[in-house]
């Protein structure tokens, strides 16, 4: 069985739960051996994927024009700053172990080509075969990351609030 988008982290949790339980409890032997059984299929289940988990950064991407009113250099300013904030994070989770997928980078000031609806659609796939999402400092700001986040808890998809929570995948990550 492939472990489907969005669902290794929750496997890797289930198998480093089962680990601790195996070092911490003291079973009959028969138990133990099934314990094992279990761990060895998720491993196998999760070195099906060879690709690094996939974690969505999620964040402002335009400035608050009730703060900023339509001063557009002001404006491109705080746009270059949530970029570079989003980049940053995603530069975090990447050293975690985690390949990030930044729409902001993707699509740095390509605003006006379409409309903002078909950038979220857009964004939204991306989304749905991630493993995680982060939330960048601020994203309640915007209405953009407050749909990807709801998105992300509609579609069971974990959530972090700040690189501090994010997994680190240490010598799982290292191939």
């Amino acid at each position: 069985m492939i472990i489907p988008p969005g669902k290794r982290e929750f496997y890797r949790k289930v198998q480093h739960l089962l680990e601790v339980v195996v070092e911490e409890a003291d079973f009959c032997e028969s138990t133990e051996n099934g314990i094992h059984s279990a761990l060895d299929s998720l491993q196998v289940m999760l070195n099906l994927n060879h690709a690094p988990p996939l974690i969505y950064v999620a964040g402002q991407y335009f400035p608050s024009t009730k703060e900023y009113g339509e001063k557009s250099g002001i404006m491109h300013w705080e746009m270059h700053k949530n970029i570079e904030k989003a980049r940053a994070i995603g530069a975090e989770c990447a050293m975690k172990g985690w390949m990030p997928i930044i729409p902001h980078t993707n699509t740095a000031w390509m605003s006006g080509i379409q409309a903002h609806e078909w950038w979220y659609e857009s964004t939204n796939e991306q989304l749905r075969v991630c493993d995680a999402i982060v939330m960048v400092d601020g994203w309640e700001e915007s209405h953009g990351a407050q749909m990807e986040h709801d998105e992300a808890v509609r579609m069971g998809i974990f959530v972090y609030y700040s690189t501090d929570e994010v997994l680190d995948l240490g010598e799982m990550s290292k191939r």
